[in-house]
């Protein structure tokens, strides 16, 4: 399912399976649902509807973030005094731009797999009902439904969209 290499030390990945759990999976599910799935998987409990929604949904979606923030890290490494790119034996680093290519490609594939989630989940709340709920606690996390960032549109000073007197560029 991945590019990445079996030869790929764990240690340069495992950080980037946290962010990627923390910055987009639990955002994704909302903390009730999350910590939901949690205790079921840890107590070997995962229901039919859950394990549908971890192995073809979440899984999928967790790895290509996971891919999407690691790259970096496996191109460049950080040393006392210096960033250095790593290269390996019959192998050449890519070039920065080729780097931003891979990234902007695994961007659009993580984007995609984590709306495809939020979809699912959202058509199928009957059978997901801690999806939508909140712990009402200040570290709750409550899911997003759009999960596609185009960037902010900030106009330019001389834009205006006022009716009427402007008292825009006052």
């Amino acid at each position: 399912m991945t590019p990445l290499e079996t030869s790929v030390e764990p240690a340069l990945i495992k950080n980037s399976i946290i962010f990627a759990q923390d910055a987009n999976i639990i955002p994704a599910l909302g903390t009730v649902l999350h910590n939901t799935l949690q205790a079921e998987l840890l107590a070997n409990t995962l229901s039919s509807n859950n394990q549908i929604l971890v192995e073809d949904y979440i899984w999928k979606a967790h790895i290509a973030w996971t891919l999407y923030y690691c790259q970096f890290n496996l191109l460049v490494k950080q040393r006392n005094r210096a960033l250095t790119t790593n290269s390996a034996e019959f192998a050449q680093p890519v070039s920065e731009s080729l780097l931003n290519k891979a990234e902007e490609k695994a961007l659009i594939q993580a984007e995609f797999y984590q709306q495809r989630l939020t979809d699912y989940l959202q058509a199928n709340t009957d059978l997901y009902p801690s999806y939508l709920l909140s712990t009402g606690k200040s570290d709750n996390v409550d899911p997003q439904t759009n999960n596609y960032f185009a960037g902010i549109y900030l106009p330019d000073d001389n834009w205006c969209n006022c009716s009427g007197s402007c008292n825009c560029n006052t």
